[in-house]
Parts: C-alpha cells; structure tokens; sequence
C-alpha cells in the first residue's frame, strides 16, 4: 500500500485517501518505536534465556580473624608433650573461581521470558494507539482540501453566470431597459467573487501544506485529491487499536501472577569452586596451596510469602482498573459511534431536498433574468437570486462532504 501511494505521488495524478493513512504512518517519527520496541523485546529475551548458562565468578578476600580454632586439650598431661599441633595464622587469604548451574529454576526463566514479551507487546500497543490518532487529523485535512475543491468548482461556476449577467445586463442598458447602476453592481459582485475565489485558493493551499507535512511528501497544485464513497457496511466488530492495548495489559498482569508464583518454588543447582589461599580445606595447613569443592545446592525462599497477599492484591487492583477503562472506552465510543450514525441519517435527509431547492433557486434566477430584460426587475434583485441559487448548491455540496465526514468519522469510530 505505502509503494503505490508513492507511485501515485510520483506521477504527481492522484492521491487516495487510504494512501494518505499509509504515508502519515511511515512519516511519522513515532513509527519508528515498533523497531525499536522488537529489538529490546529480543534483547530481553535473549538475556533471560542466558539464565540457563553456567554462572562464573571470581573472587578473592583477606581477612584478619581476632582468633582461630585451637584444640582445647594439654597434650603434655596426656604424656604427648613431644607432639606439636600447629595453630592457624589470623591472617588468612584465598582467590576463589566459583561455578553454579542452574538445574531447576521452578520456572523462573520461563517466567522472566515471558513477562518481557508481553511487556512489549503493552509498549507495541500503546504506539498503535498514538499512530492511529494520525487517521483523524488525516482525515481533517483531506476533506477540508475536498470541500475547497467543491467550493472553488462551484465559485467558477458562478462567476461564470455573473459574466454572463453582466453581458447581458450591458445589453439591457444599450436597449433602455436596465440603468448603469445595475452594470455597477454586477461589476461589484464580480469583484467580491474574485476576492472570495483569491480567498478560497489561498485556505486550499495551506490546508495542502499541513497535508504534506503529515504525510511528508510534497503536493503540488496539480495533485487531485480523491472523493472517497460513502458507501460503508457497518459490522459489530470494533477493531480499535486501545482494545488490543487492554487485552495486551491484562496479558501482562497474569504474566506477573505468574512470576509471583514462581517465586515461591524450590531452585536446584550444582556448584563447583576452586581456590588458591592460606589455609586451605586442612585449617592446620600454613602454607598456601590449590583446594577445590563441588557439589549441589538446593534453595527454597519463602520471604516471598511475607508480601505476597499484598502483590496479589495489587494485581487485582490492576486488573479491576484496566477492565475500567475498557468500559469507559467502550461507553465513549458506542457513544460516538451512535453520534456519527444520527449524523449520518441526519444528513442523508437534508441531501434529499438539496436538489429540488437547486432546481427552484436556479427557476427562480431564470425568471428574474427575464424580468430584467423587460425592465420590471434590477441587477439587485437578480443577484439576490443568483446568490441564493449559488448558497444552495454550496450547501448541497456541504452536506455531501458532510455525509463523507460522518462516515468517515463512523469507520475511524469502530476502526473498519
């Protein structure tokens, strides 16, 4: 979709309104967080994977005990007086190079993985939210554009029929039957019809500007927007981004459930250690040598029992606030949606009578044109009329794009 709206620029011919939403979303700098948001979910995936890695650590001390382990027996009263039993130095040091692997986690690891992944997918979601906002001021833009268009068709138009008046109100003047002040008011209303045109051709090219800034392409004069349909087969299904965002939230929610859980099972692992000090595994030993010790360990922390009510009552605090303000979303938005149906309808009705008041207006201006070359009505009157037959096509052509707006506004309502 984002390739042909950029052909479609490139040809500088057309451009849809669909094309529009693609190119403000790549435009956007915000876009660029769903990059960024896949790649620390990897990270933190692949860091909570390494949890299985054997664990290396080095570590070295020296120490200065205020005493040491002696045997609490006189060898000499035993007849051993001749036997001497070292006694340890106080001061003691060791470089020891540990090693543990984890064997049984109770689910940690899992855990940890999964509360990252769902943890970017509530960041993942709540940057869909933002860039869908792009829509409505897309959607602002683009039918501001298509009602100037309209305006300015229908201002041709009419200038159109004020040159045509003032030809033939000249004609009347040279026969007797007009004045020349009528000639000056046509004139005058040609004037205030070019500054009206000046006007409208100046609000179209700075709602273009602020279109090509969203979307971050150049539009030129010559790039036509297209009219969308209102054509719109409403479902019951709502697809709005902030939806997907709560069930997202909730996902994370039992994701930390899950980890509170894991945090009171039992942990298994193996050790090894190797060390380089004085003394040794032999506290009698006064010379520095090599010792080592391997093993298994097995760890169960119940402190997590201490706040666990109190973590799971703040889970459940959460959760009642998310399933809030889901409600809320969905009260506003059934709201808005049933607004934007009423505006629909609403709408439609008064199109209905549009062009028969046209059809009217334009009779009217007709016969008032014909009763001016017979010199029983004025200029006055006849653009009186030509007004009012100009005010009821602009506001047919008003309803019409208010009709798109509206179900517009109806489809970004439910996201369909």
């Amino acid at each position: 979709m984002l390739l042909s709206a950029l052909c479609a620029l490139g040809q500088a011919q057309t451009l849809t309104l669909e094309e529009c939403y693609d190119l403000a979303r790549a435009n956007y700098p915000q876009v660029r967080r769903l990059q960024l948001i896949e790649r620390t979910r990897a990270c933190n995936l692949d860091n909570a994977a390494k949890g299985w890695l054997p664990q290396l650590s080095l570590s070295g001390k020296a120490q200065l005990q205020s005493d040491v382990t002696k045997l609490p027996i006189d060898l000499r009263q035993l007849g051993l007086g001749s036997i001497s039993i070292p006694t340890p130095d106080k001061d003691q040091y060791a470089l020891s190079l540990d090693l543990n692997q984890t064997i049984y986690d109770g689910g940690a690891i899992r855990s940890s993985k999964d509360l990252a992944g769902k943890q970017a997918d509530v960041e993942r979601e709540q940057t869909e939210v933002s860039l869908y906002g792009l829509r409505e001021r897309v959607n602002e833009f683009y039918f501001s554009i298509l009602l100037l268009d309209e305006k300015l068709r229908l201002h041709h138009y009419y200038m159109d029929n004020l040159r045509l008046a003032a030809e033939r109100i000249a004609a009347c003047v040279q026969h007797g039957t007009a004045v020349e002040s009528d000639a000056w008011a046509v004139e005058a209303e040609q004037a205030s019809a070019e500054r009206t045109q000046v006007e409208l051709k100046g609000m179209r090219a700075a709602y273009v500007q602020m279109l090509s800034l969203l979307i971050g392409k150049e539009l030129g004069a010559e790039t036509e927007l297209v009219r969308p349909t209102a054509n719109f087969a409403e479902t019951v299904d709502n697809n709005r981004p902030e939806l997907s965002l709560f069930r997202a939230q909730e996902a994370h929610i039992d994701a930390r459930q899950k980890q509170l859980d894991t945090a009171l099972r039992p942990k298994l692992g193996l050790f090894a250690s190797g060390s380089y000090g004085r003394p040794g595994l032999n506290l009698f030993e006064r010379d520095f040598n090599f010792y080592g010790v391997i093993g298994a360990r097995l760890t169960w922390n119940f402190s997590q029992l201490y706040t666990r009510r109190s973590d799971r009552r703040l889970l459940d605090i959460q959760r009642e606030t998310v399933a809030a303000d889901r409600e809320t979303f969905q009260l506003n938005n059934d709201l808005d949606a049933a607004n934007h149906r009423s505006a629909i309808k609403r709408i439609s009705d008064q199109i209905s009578y549009d062009d028969r008041i046209i059809r009217l207006r334009a009779d009217l201006t007709k016969a008032r044109a014909n009763k001016l070359q017979l010199g029983t009505a004025t200029a006055t009157d006849l653009m009186r009329d030509m007004n009012d037959e100009q005010t009821a096509r602009l506001d047919k052509a008003y309803h019409e794009l208010q009709l798109l707006q509206a179900v517009y506004r109806l489809k970004y309502t439910k996201n369909q």
